[in-house]
């Protein structure tokens, strides 16, 4: 089994071209191909020497995943299964809108936090994905859209992002880096669960990337019952952290996520708690209809508790967005992703 190319910062491919007797910037040209010009076949990289692919084809696979199922909804959203070198599976989703399109990438194969609305949480967790996998589900779907523009990252798929922070801010890197993919970070967005010690972490190093978080509930026991993890960061915790975390400009905001489960979390009284919770922090919310999966034990809020919901969040001076549930009919929308193969 080879490592792959996309396992390697430039400066880690550039000691490994020393180490063989290469050129250093050979390396900066490999990177050019593959994040640039989308090539993953080594033999078409021209411009190397002959020897040196050779060199590489015997050492390295270019990308850690080979696409093994697409669907598409009648949303043109698409659902990719990637089967990894190790035989697990991971979904990616595209989005695609006016003029743009979202990325949903997975960081890890299943999850360990338990969410009791999300099928990723009831497969348990497998294993962290590598940063070069993390970067391979985007250039996969680069070249299967043929997209030669930047749309937005969001790591919302499979696993819990702060859970496998090193490889996450790994491939974040490699995706921003000139010589990478130059993408802006102002497009990417980590989501996490409430992971407090790597919110710290990621705000300390001010990557610039837009973070979300789960919220759901704002008290300690209903979030405690949709998510096990607030037993041990509880709201408190986790809203010190977030009041603490430096936000680089005026215009960027914490995504505050919140699912809409009938009768559990959408009352008006669950509004005011929420008001107060967030306590005019510079928060955006984002109003998400509970999905249904395999296990469904709830049901998500009637469209008009939705906006009743949203009014209240408005009147108190926030920004609230009522997410489109986009790839449902695929299983594709958020909490539905679980790694599935209709032909397994």
């Amino acid at each position: 089994m080879h490592p792959t190319i996309t396992d390697y910062s430039l400066d880690e491919f550039e000691h490994w071209c020393i180490s063989k007797g290469h050129k250093p910037w050979r390396a900066t040209q490999v990177f050019e191909w593959v994040y640039r010009h989308l090539e993953t076949d080594i033999n078409r990289m021209t411009n190397l020497p002959v020897n040196f692919r050779k060199t590489l084809i015997n050492t390295f696979s270019v990308l850690g995943t080979v696409i093994k199922e697409t669907h598409t909804d009648q949303d043109q959203t698409r659902k990719i299964l990637f089967k990894l070198s190790d035989g697990h599976a991971i979904e990616t989703v595209y989005i695609p809108a006016d003029n743009d399109y979202t990325l949903c990438l997975s960081s890890q194969v299943g999850c360990v936090l338990g969410c009791r609305f999300c099928a990723t949480g009831a497969m348990g967790i497998v294993r962290n994905l590598t940063s070069g996998e993390i970067v391979s589900q985007v250039l996969h779907v680069r070249q299967l859209t043929q997209s030669d523009t930047h749309g937005n990252i969001v790591f919302m798929g499979m696993g819990e992002p702060l859970l496998n922070s090193g490889a996450v801010l790994e491939a974040i890197q490699r995706i921003t880096h000139a010589d990478g993919m130059a993408w802006s970070p102002r497009r990417i967005t980590v989501s996490t669960a409430g992971i407090v010690p790597e919110i710290k972490r990621l705000g300390e190093l001010e990557t610039g990337v837009n973070l979300a978080v789960s919220i759901n509930a704002p008290d300690d026991a209903t979030r405690t019952r949709l998510m096990p993890i607030n037993k041990k960061y509880p709201l408190k915790q986790l809203m010190a952290a977030l009041e603490a975390y430096p936000l680089l400009s005026r215009q960027q905001y914490i995504t505050c996520e919140y699912v809409m489960i009938h009768g559990l979390n959408d009352t008006p009284a669950h509004a005011a708690k929420l008001i107060r919770l967030l306590n005019r922090r510079r928060f955006k919310i984002n109003l998400i209809p509970f999905n249904t999966v395999s296990f469904g034990r709830f049901r998500s809020s009637e469209p008009e508790v939705i906006h009743t919901f949203q009014n209240l969040l408005k009147d108190a001076g926030y920004g609230v967005f009522i997410r489109n549930s986009r790839g449902s009919g695929i299983h594709a929308a958020c909490g539905q992703l679980a790694g599935y193969s209709t032909s397994s």
